[in-house]
């Protein structure tokens, strides 16, 4: 069987697609930046970015956006860069590109209309004698919160002048369901163009996962003739996680373990294990066809072929994070289930599914 457990998150692929080819100034401001996706893996993939293009003469200013007051804020940030984005073993260089990072980012409070106003002031100000290409938002915060953020993105923080561009980059999940999804596309339109909008799974930027389909190529000749029922069993795409939801309870029960991993990260293994190879897997259009046209083969579940369930500390924690909360909460940080594909390579061979 085929197993895949979670590993590190790497986003450089899809930052360092933002960026030009001509050295021009970039403008990177996070929003949740001292949360947990930030602190454990977005940083490091800045830092990244930013030590693989300023050898080319490419300036950038990061801004790390929260709600905390400025204080806590910047002491978060400052506890942050100095334990979680590191340098490999042996490179020597490592350290003054990590001085000059840590000196790059600037903390600063957005919570409100005036705020986001007063921040924009400040962009045109950092950016005037500037040759800018270009600014990038990313959200790393609740889905509920994108479309308030995208209007003040749009009254205050756009660059001036025709040539620099605006990308927001937008994490899962997307909406609660088609339903809210589609609201939510209908709401950012008013304040964004579709090509200014950027919906990622960060998933889909680990090495492992990002290769994978390129390993299944490469290795067509001797994987080919066994990839499908006649030689598989079952497929196992299980994601383990050591750490609990403690701190993070806020966003997770509204979310639940169903719509935080498993309808998109497991969801996008499922699809790059399984489907037909495209002919030409650098066409994005193609590729994505791929995956649509094998997830259309995917049967349709019930609830009776999902077990779920909730780690025996979580109510403690959601009570710790919200003491003003009286009611257990029954949001499931445990699913499985085993999905069927009904198609000639796959019919018979259960998908277990579990995170």
């Amino acid at each position: 069987f085929f197993a895949m457990a979670w590993l590190g998150c790497a986003l450089v692929v899809c930052l360092a697609a933002f960026i030009p080819a001509d050295a021009k100034h970039t403008t990177v401001v996070l929003m949740g930046a001292t949360g947990d996706l930030a602190k454990k893996y977005l940083w490091q993939s800045f830092f990244d970015v930013y030590r693989a293009e300023i050898p080319a003469g490419h300036t950038f200013s990061f801004h790390a956006g929260a709600r905390s007051p400025s204080e806590k804020g910047k002491a978060d940030m400052d506890a942050i860069l100095q334990d979680r984005v590191t340098c490999p073993a042996g490179d020597d260089g490592c350290q003054s590109d990590l001085a000059d990072f840590g000196q790059n980012v600037q903390y600063v409070q957005l919570k409100t209309e005036d705020q986001y106003k007063r921040f924009g002031d400040g962009l045109k100000t950092e950016t005037a004698s500037k040759v800018e290409h270009g600014r990038i938002f990313y959200l790393s915060v609740p889905p509920s919160a994108y479309v308030g953020l995208a209007e003040y993105i749009h009254k205050y923080c756009r660059p001036q002048g025709t040539e620099a561009w605006v990308r927001v980059v937008l994490e899962k999940p997307f909406g609660s369901d088609l339903e809210s999804a589609h609201t939510m596309s209908a709401a950012l339109a008013k304040f964004l163009k579709e090509d200014e909008v950027w919906r990622i799974d960060h998933y889909l930027g680990k090495e492992s996962v990002s290769q994978f389909a390129a390993f299944r190529a490469l290795n067509q000749p001797l994987y080919g003739p066994l990839w499908n029922n006649r030689h598989v069993e079952r497929v196992e795409i299980v994601m383990k996680e050591l750490i609990d939801a403690q701190g993070r309870t806020g966003f997770y029960d509204e979310y639940g373990v169903i719509r935080d991993v498993m309808q998109n990260h497991l969801t996008e293994m499922l699809a790059l294990v399984a489907m037909e190879l495209p002919n030409n897997a650098s066409d994005p259009r193609e590729f994505q066809e791929a995956k649509l046209e094998l997830l259309e083969h995917v049967r349709h579940l019930t609830t009776d072929d999902v077990i779920v369930g909730q780690y025996r500390t979580y109510n403690t924690h959601v009570k710790e994070d919200n003491p003003k909360r009286s009611d257990v909460s029954m949001t499931p940080t445990f699913a499985a289930t085993a999905l069927h594909i009904d198609n000639k390579r796959w019919t018979g061979v259960p998908f277990v599914m579990m995170a």
